[in-house]
């Protein structure tokens, strides 16, 4: 099993291994790898874990599908603007048009979920 040694994915799949309680048992199964999917593609591993976003751009690769919900990991991310932004109100522009429910869906369409609502 290969994991990808960059990003917030591979920290992830390291994190999901411990709420399994499998790490290590795991262990000497898993290789982290800089680039995942060609481990997989030469059959150096059988699967490969990455995030869905970049899962689902690997041409070579079947895509599976994500973890269950329950050990899903997932990545928060924030934006901010500098108070001396050049193109400041482009930036909020930006931001405010990522928040639209049309770019939403298209996002949620290429493996990206939104926040759970609060």
């Amino acid at each position: 099993m290969s994991y990808s040694a960059t990003g917030e994915s591979g920290i992830g799949f390291l994190k999901v291994l411990e709420k399994l309680g499998i790490t290590a048992e795991m262990k000497p199964r898993i290789r982290s790898s800089g680039n995942m999917a060609s481990v997989v593609e030469s059959g150096e591993a059988e699967i490969g874990i990455t995030g869905v976003g970049a899962g689902l751009t690997y041409t070579q690769l079947e895509y599976i599908g994500p973890l269950p919900a329950a050990i899903q990991e997932y990545v928060y991310m924030a934006a901010g603007i500098s108070s001396n932004a050049k193109a400041g109100e482009a930036a909020r522009s930006l931001l405010q048009y990522l928040g639209d429910p049309a770019v939403i869906r298209a996002m949620s369409a290429k493996g990206l979920e939104p926040p759970a609502a609060k």
